[in-house]
């Protein structure tokens, strides 16, 4: 009998009515209570029960063991080498042994990797493991992200086996962590989710989003039909879970390289929310991204504040406005070569619903620049605005015999020349193009600011930068003072 006056049997029965039973409150905190005043003695009763072979008692002892992690408790240090020597124990199944490990690196003491493979009967038992865990919490956004982040720097046969196996496990749950690799930009392993997902009878609502996305969106013909044939077989299994209550939807101003950012948030709790953060360009698409949960009303404040303190405008904007961007960075991410976030199907749905928000909607229309001949040759006073005070040309890409050209002018007109000769080298007709339409962009973001003048100067300079406008490139205002601000950066930092 334990110092508590509990046997070692009376402990175990405790331990399975909490972790296994349904329980009122009541009854929950009078065994929490019971097992608390015999805390010394619990983790013998842990050790033994992660011997058995019995699945739910080894399953159950791991709970325990992870409910005390997370609870931030230190399991004492007489215990953890004998955790240790079970991992090394021939007659421990595999399952407790991964538990064990999880348990082992929470505590900071980790087996190492490959020994641990080497002890287990069947090595494929970790990934099961792996697999079994991000299915208990395929409910929650943030876990399944962290699921699918954490393979994305894994080899190629590593994520397409962990397709396979997820599909194995035969989990109604699994579609739920499948359908967002058919956003991912290897051929493979959207092949063998379209392999997986052939085999299913019905399909969950997120699973047919991503089919349908990849129906009408996948550069390959024949992946397109595939997606197209099985929405057409498989049935319906549910509707897409609504989302939390939409709290705000910012976009940012755009800069010199086409760079733009969306910021949505979501109502989580009372003060409390659920944070999307995007940044993306228009030539490699989606760059960074964060999504965080229990950010502070107040702490956002700060967040955007902080942006717009940095030189950064940010207005509101509908959720059709941040769907649409977020599309056309994710088509720039493929045309780039690039690889989506493996978790991208999962927070893109965060930017899904209606928007009851009664916001206006720009409607932009391009401007005849020949009625205002003047917005042209005063187009370098744009810059001057705080939309644009970071447009200037990427300096890692423009030669350093620009910038030493330009410095060894002594004249106003000579550092003109040296300006015009580097825009000439510099702007093609495909920089040419990306810049019309990031002065569009920008055009949008100053029509929710309401600054009607800087809409209209700005869809002038874009005017003149088409291709048929008959103005050379060289010879724009605008152009020219967004070369001289690159150049003497580039020689300054040179």
């Amino acid at each position: 009998m334990s110092g508590s006056g509990l046997t070692d049997a009376e402990i175990e029965i405790i331990i399975r009515q909490l972790f296994e039973e349904e329980l009122t409150q009541k009854e929950e905190e009078r065994l929490l209570s019971q097992l608390e005043r015999a805390e010394d003695d619990v983790l013998p009763v842990l050790r033994t029960m992660l011997r058995s072979r019995d699945r739910q008692t080894v399953d159950t002892a791991a709970s325990v063991l992870a409910h005390w992690s997370a609870e931030e408790r230190t399991i004492h240090r007489e215990i953890v080498t004998p955790l240790q020597q079970m991992v090394e124990d021939p007659h421990v199944s595999d399952r407790a042994k991964v538990a064990v490990a999880g348990i082992l690196a929470e505590q900071g003491a980790p087996p190492d990797p490959d020994a641990f493979r080497a002890q287990l009967e069947d090595p494929r038992e970790m990934v099961r493991a792996t697999l079994r865990s991000a299915l208990d919490q395929a409910d929650s956004d943030m876990a399944r992200s962290a699921f699918l982040e954490s393979l994305q720097e894994e080899p190629l046969e590593i994520r397409v086996g962990l397709v396979h196996d997820l599909a194995a496990l035969d989990d109604a749950r699994a579609p739920r962590l499948l359908a967002p690799l058919l956003y991912a930009t290897n051929e493979a392993i959207v092949r063998a989710v379209l392999g997986v997902a052939g085999k299913l009878l019905e399909a969950p609502a997120e699973l047919r989003v991503a089919l349908e996305d990849l129906a009408d969106e996948h550069p390959k013909q024949a992946i397109r039909e595939r997606a197209s044939k099985l929405l057409k077989r498989l049935v319906p299994a549910d509707r897409l879970t609504p989302q939390a209550p939409l709290h705000g939807a910012w976009i940012t101003s755009v800069d010199g390289d086409g760079g733009q950012m969306i910021v949505l948030t979501r109502r989580l709790a009372p003060g409390y929310v659920t944070m999307l953060n995007v940044y993306f360009n228009d030539l490699e698409g989606i760059q960074d991204y964060t999504v965080v949960e229990g950010v502070g009303v107040a702490e956002l404040e700060d967040l955007l504040s902080g942006l717009e303190a940095e030189g950064v405008l940010i207005v509101e904007a509908d959720l059709p406005t941040c769907r649409s961007l977020l599309a056309d960075a994710r088509a720039a991410t493929v045309r780039a070569g690039l690889p989506l976030p493996l978790s991208y199907g999962v927070w893109r749905d965060l930017l899904a619903g209606d928007d009851a928000r009664d916001l206006e909607v720009p409607d932009l229309a391009p401007v005849d620049v020949h009625a205002h001949p003047a917005w042209l040759a005063e187009s370098d006073q744009l810059l001057e605005h705080p939309a644009y005070a970071y447009w200037f040309f990427d300096p890692d890409e423009l030669p350093n015999r620009f910038a030493a050209a330009y410095r060894s002018k002594p004249t106003a007109g000579g550092r003109r020349a040296a300006v015009e000769e580097a825009i000439q080298a510099h702007v093609g007709d495909d920089l040419r193009a990306a810049l019309r339409e990031r002065l569009w962009r920008q055009a949008d973001v100053l029509a929710r600011l309401g600054d009607d003048e800087a809409v209209q100067r700005t869809l002038a300079v874009a005017a003149v930068l088409a291709p048929d406008a008959g103005t050379a490139l060289q010879h724009h205002p605008l152009l020219q003072v967004m070369m001289r601000r690159t150049l003497e950066d580039q020689f300054e930092e040179r």
